[in-house]
């Protein structure tokens, strides 16, 4: 009928007091740089998942530096690799990096982040 309500309506209007991440993750490292990482998911749509896309791949392949290239600034990707030249020591870092984003904002498919 014409005057009915749909049935199937979900409302969002909560999710606009959602807050934003408003400390991205930082690494100390030893001499004083601190580098920063920037929040993914507070890129835009399409950026963060060509980003996660890139990102995974890398972690697979062993192949990170495109990724952390478009993820840092010129000189926190420079203070990284000189603070972790080999792919041994540099690897453990950029896995807790995302897994700390994970842990605040769950994975792709997971819905929210586990309050584990």
């Amino acid at each position: 009928m014409a005057g009915d309500k749909p049935k199937n309506v979900i409302s969002v209007a909560d999710l606009d007091d959602v807050s934003e991440n408003p400390d991205p993750i930082k690494i100390a490292l030893k001499g004083g740089k601190t580098i920063t990482f920037p929040d993914v998911y507070d890129m835009p749509l399409e950026e963060a998942e060509s980003f996660f896309r890139e990102v995974g791949k890398g972690l697979n392949s062993g192949i990170l530096t495109p990724a952390l290239k478009r993820w840092l600034s010129v000189d926190d990707y420079t203070a990284l690799v000189d603070a972790f030249p080999t792919y041994r020591r540099l690897n453990p870092v950029i896995r807790r990096v995302m897994d700390k984003y994970e842990r605040q904002w769950g994975t792709e498919g997971e819905g929210p982040a586990s309050t584990a």
